[in-house]
């Protein structure tokens, strides 16, 4: 956006530059033109119109003029153009001024008579530049706009479509059980993002060598378990039926009950450690994700 408006803005003065250096030249010869036709006469400033191999005086309706003293008062000319006040340093000074509800480019110049100091005024009528230039402006920071919202639009499309690699990416793995680890298919993703692949097929790897040790090792530890367990429950119910342990038998009951739920504990670890992994809702995977 920022680069939209600085493009329009530079297209604008452009545009507008043509136009005020062509209307300062025409203000530049009205000026040298009037002050070459100045004609005092009993102490009174005139403009001559008639005078011989002089430069011609401006059409009035493109250029209009207005001659002041040193007090702002009106000598000759078209009393609506405004006095501009200048310093004692400028000869020349430009200005914007409004001359019948219209901005018009002037220019005020310093000219040293016998009558005295006079000021000469004068203004582009046929100015035109600055609605042109703010229409050219304005259309060119709204093509410049248009093209942003299009571009934008194209860049969201770009994306959406860019992006679906990645949803199938995403898709595939929440359609996964939490201990499924078995490697992504490489081949299937964008190279843009083939190196995160394979860091998550490293890491399942090192997840499913931690899984298999653990299984492993909760498989051998209950088979372990298993041997000792029976042993001992088997000694049990052959100690609890002589009759040398009927005054402990309570005793032996509560010992054997301890026993067998050692037993189903063990069996339960075998058949967890064999069992394969659940598979749980996509739903909850979703949210992980």
């Amino acid at each position: 956006m920022l680069l939209a408006l600085c493009g329009a803005l530079v297209h604008y003065f452009n545009s507008v530059a043509p136009g005020i250096i062509s209307s300062d030249r025409r203000l530049k010869e009205a000026a040298n033109a009037l002050m070459a036709h100045v004609l005092i006469k009993d102490g009174q400033v005139t403009i001559d119109a008639n005078a011989a191999g002089k430069p011609s005086l401006p059409a009035p309706d493109s250029i209009k003029y207005a001659l002041r003293d040193t007090q702002g008062r009106l000598l000759g000319g078209n009393a609506q153009l405004p006095a501009v006040v200048m310093n004692n340093e400028t000869s020349q000074l430009f200005a914007m001024s409004q001359v019948d509800h219209r901005s018009l480019r002037t220019l005020t110049t310093r000219f040293d008579t016998r009558a005295g100091l006079i000021f000469i005024t004068v203004a582009d009528a046929r100015s035109t530049v600055d609605p042109a230039a703010r229409f050219g402006f304005m259309s060119t920071l709204l093509w410049d706009f248009v093209q942003l919202d299009v571009t934008l639009v194209l860049v969201w499309v770009g994306i959406q479509l860019g992006l679906r690699p990645v949803k199938r990416l995403r898709n595939e793995i929440a359609d996964r059980s939490p201990l499924d680890l078995r490697p992504i298919e490489e081949s299937s993703v964008p190279r843009e993002i083939a190196p995160v692949v394979v860091t998550l097929n490293r890491l399942f790897t090192m997840l499913r060598t931690a899984v298999q040790s653990q299984q492993q090792f909760i498989a051998n530890t209950a088979h372990q378990l298993r041997t000792p367990i029976t042993g001992m429950q088997a000694q049990l119910d052959l100690l609890a039926a002589e009759p040398a342990a009927q005054p402990i038998k309570e005793r032996l009951l509560t010992l054997q009950e301890a026993i067998r739920q050692l037993a189903h504990s063990a069996n339960q670890l075998l058949t967890l450690a064999r069992a394969d992994p659940p598979r749980t809702s996509r739903q909850r995977i979703n949210r992980w994700i």
